[in-house]
Parts: C-alpha cells; sequence; structure tokens
C-alpha cells in the first residue's frame, strides 16, 4: 500500500507540469448524479494478550465477511473557476447479509483455538462523505486529466446477531461494532473520450485514522454501552471505473465499479469493565475490504 502514494503524486506532477492547460470549463456549473449500487464489505481486526504484542500475539480475532446489500448516493459537483471544481460524494448502505465469525486463541499464530463461534451480521449500515478540490487540466483534445486533494470519512455499523439457535438461551446477542475512517485523499481522474461515451479512471490513496467502538452486549463484566474502543492509523488504496454515456444535451446514464482496501498499523484497545477497571492491549490491524457495481444518471443543471 505504501508504495502508491508516490505513483499517485508522480502521474499528478508530470501531469501538470509539462506546460498543458487548464481545461476550459463552465464557470458555475453544476452536476448532480444520483446512484445505486450493489456493495459488499469485509472488515477484521485481531488484538494481541498485552500492550506489547505477546502472550500470545495474537488473543482475539474478529472477521465480518461477504456484508452485502444495497447503497444510494448522490455525486456533486461545481465548477467555481476555468480551471478548479470541488466535488462531494455522500452514500449510504443497508447491510441485509453476512456473517462475522468470533475466535479466541491461546497460543502464538493463532493456535490453541479456546473459542470459536460463526454468528449473524445481517444487519447494520454504512455511511460515507467525500470532499476535494479538483484542478482540471488537457493532455490531448479526447485525453484530460484531473488531479484533486480532498478529505474522506467512512462510517460502519456492524452486528453480531444469533443465529437460529440463540448463542445463549434466554437472552438475545445484539452486540455492535462501530467502526470510523477519516483523513486526508490525494488522486487523479483520467478521462478518455471514446466515440460517444466518456471512461473515467480514478486513482487514489487516503492517510487515515481509525476510532471505533463496541458494546459486547452478553458480557456481563464489561462496561455498557462502551465495552471497549479501539485507534489507530492507517493507509487506503482505492480504484473507480465509470463510464457515461449521453442521452439527451444534458443529461448521461453512468455505469460504475470500484474496489478498495484500507488497513491500519498497530494501534491500542482499551476495554472497559463494569467495575470502573479500564484495559490497554495491542490492537494489531485493522483491515477493510469494499467492491461495488452500479449505475446512475448524470444531470447538468446550468
Amino acid at each position: 500500500m505504501r508504495s502508491c502514494f508516490p505513483v499517485i503524486l508522480l502521474f499528478s506532477l508530470l501531469f501538470t507540469g509539462n506546460g498543458v492547460f487548464a481545461q476550459e470549463i463552465v464557470k458555475g456549473q453544476l452536476s448532480i448524479q444520483p446512484y445505486v449500487k450493489y456493495r459488499q464489505e469485509s472488515l477484521s481486526w485481531s488484538v494481541a494478550g498485552d500492550v506489547s504484542g505477546q502472550n500470545p500475539n495474537i488473543l482475539s480475532e474478529l472477521k465480518w465477511k461477504k456484508l452485502r446489500g444495497p447503497q444510494t448516493g448522490m455525486l456533486l459537483q461545481k465548477e467555481i473557476s476555468r480551471s478548479f471544481s470541488v466535488q462531494m460524494d455522500m452514500s449510504y448502505m443497508d447491510i441485509t447479509a453476512g456473517r462475522v465469525t468470533d475466535t479466541d486463541y491461546s497460543e502464538d499464530n493463532r493456535q490453541g483455538i479456546s473459542y470459536y463461534e460463526k454468528l449473524q451480521a445481517d444487519k447494520g449500515y454504512m455511511l460515507s462523505l467525500d470532499a476535494r478540490l479538483q484542478y482540471h487540466v488537457y493532455l490531448q483534445p479526447q485525453i484530460k486529466i484531473i488531479p484533486f486533494l480532498g478529505f474522506t470519512n467512512k462510517y460502519q455499523h456492524l452486528y453480531m446477531l444469533d443465529n437460529e439457535i440463540p448463542l445463549i438461551e434466554g437472552s438475545i446477542l445484539k452486540s455492535t461494532y462501530t467502526p470510523h475512517w477519516y483523513g486526508g485523499t490525494v488522486g487523479s481522474i483520467f478521462i478518455f473520450d471514446v466515440l460517444k461515451a466518456r471512461v473515467l479512471l480514478e486513482i487514489s490513496g487516503d492517510l487515515i485514522k481509525y476510532s471505533a467502538k463496541a458494546n459486547w452486549n452478553l458480557r456481563n463484566e464489561l462496561a455498557h454501552p462502551v465495552s471497549f474502543e479501539h485507534n489507530a492509523t492507517g493507509k487506503a488504496v482505492n480504484a473507480r471505473l465509470s463510464i457515461e454515456y449521453p442521452v439527451s444535451k444534458n443529461m448521461y446514464l453512468t455505469l460504475s465499479g470500484d474496489i478498495s482496501r484500507a488497513e491500519t498499523q498497530s494501534g491500542t484497545d482499551k476495554t472497559f469493565y463494569r467495575s470502573g477497571r479500564e484495559v490497554f492491549t495491542r490492537l494489531n490491524s485493522v483491515v477493510n475490504k469494499s467492491y461495488g457495481v452500479g449505475c446512475g444518471l448524470k444531470f447538468k443543471l446550468f
């Protein structure tokens, strides 16, 4: 992941530093693009037995897999000068399917499984908000590039739920884990005009902070509503391919697909007990993978 950031910056510097001319865009023009997607996410994290990452090096591991559902969003772009524009992308995903595994180990390197459960995770949601400043430049009449710098923000609300047979008879499992990813993003959009269609390839990298809170509702010895919290820093890489096809003068049909991977470095796990005691250990890492495919309509208003 680390090597992706110099590549993105190099492309931006090369294409903006060779005497190319800023694209002449219509100042004040506003475009809106509602869209729908099918999205699938996965998220995993593990903690060690102590703050030094030992005893054992992986004590507990949670994996949410195939979190699937519909995503709806709105992409807004406003031209603020002949060369610059601002863009905002807001979306909501409803999680309708998924599984989660909870595994504890007594020995290093995932050996000596002392606890394992595979549970439902078919509930929850994801919110995202990205904002950026873009600079429009020409390469050739049919090719251009838009370097950008911005802010990315993603919030997830994940669940651990009972299977058909309850985990504990007479009790309802409804534990939650709420990750929050936020930070800066830098990248470029490469645009190619092919016949009537326009192809857009976007590549970006993020420097992010990560925080999460959990409520393990059946663990009576833990505090509620916050049983433990995670904090770390990390990086992400993202790619998106879109096609725009005109259906009228100011309306376009859009098809798109995207993929991303975010990963944190080691961080802290702070557990809160009902007695008031607080215990720290090492958060090894958090990994989030995501992909989506969908379609939408783009309208140029003025």
